[in-house]
C-alpha cells in the first residue's frame, strides 16, 4: 500500500563478489539492500518503501547483481495499493444525555490514541473549529452535546450526540403577612 514498506530476502550461491543495484521503482518510492555487496556467497535484503505520493499501479522492478564479469539480473512486479485509511473510533459520551437537578459533569473519550475530540453545546455539528475537549465539562443548563475526533492522516469519526435536560425548578418562598 502506498505509504507503506516491503522487504525480501536475496540469496546468492556464487562464489564471486556481488554488488547489488535496484531499478524500475516508480515516483516516491525507495529501495535498499541490507548489504549492497557481498563475498563470496551472501544474501541480502532488499527493502521498498513507498510515500503517500506513490502513483497507484504495477511497476516493473529490476533486481541487479553484478560479480565476477558477470551481470545477473531478476525482475518482478511492484504492485502499489492505495494507502488503507483508518477512521477515528465513535467518541463517547458519558453519560449518554438525560435529565440532571443542578449540573452534570459530561466527559468525552475516544479509542483512538492521539485523537482530538471537538464538541459543541448548541446542537450544532462540531468541526476543528469547535471547543477542544480537554477535559470534564459541567452542564448547568440543557443542552444538546455533540462531539467528532479527528486525527492527521485519519478520517474523522462518526459525530455522536446527546440531550441533556435540566430538571432544576424554580421554587418559590411566599410571606404570608402583610
Amino acid at each position: 500500500a502506498a505509504g507503506a514498506s516491503v522487504s525480501n530476502t536475496l540469496t546468492s550461491g556464487s562464489t564471486q563478489a556481488l554488488s547489488f543495484t535496484v531499478s524500475g521503482l516508480p515516483s516516491g518510492a525507495s529501495g535498499s539492500f541490507s548489504s549492497t555487496t557481498c563475498n563470496p556467497s551472501c544474501s541480502t535484503v532488499l527493502s521498498i518503501t513507498t510515500s503517500s505520493s506513490t502513483p497507484v499501479g504495477n511497476f516493473p522492478v529490476t533486481v541487479t547483481a553484478i560479480g565476477g564479469g558477470v551481470t545477473k539480473t531478476t525482475a518482478f512486479i511492484l504492485n502499489v495499493a492505495a494507502a488503507v485509511v483508518s477512521t477515528v473510533a465513535t467518541p463517547t459520551i458519558t453519560p449518554n444525555g438525560g435529565s440532571f437537578t443542578n449540573s452534570v459533569s459530561v466527559t468525552l473519550a475516544t479509542a483512538t490514541s492521539g485523537a482530538s475530540i471537538y464538541y459543541t453545546t448548541d446542537g450544532s455539528s462540531p468541526t476543528q473549529s469547535s471547543k477542544l475537549y480537554t477535559g470534564a465539562m459541567t452542564l448547568t443548563t440543557s443542552a444538546i452535546v455533540k462531539a467528532k475526533a479527528f486525527k492527521s492522516g485519519y478520517n474523522p469519526s462518526v459525530e455522536v450526540s446527546a440531550s441533556f435536560g435540566s430538571d432544576l425548578v424554580a421554587h418559590w418562598k411566599f410571606d404570608e403577612g402583610t
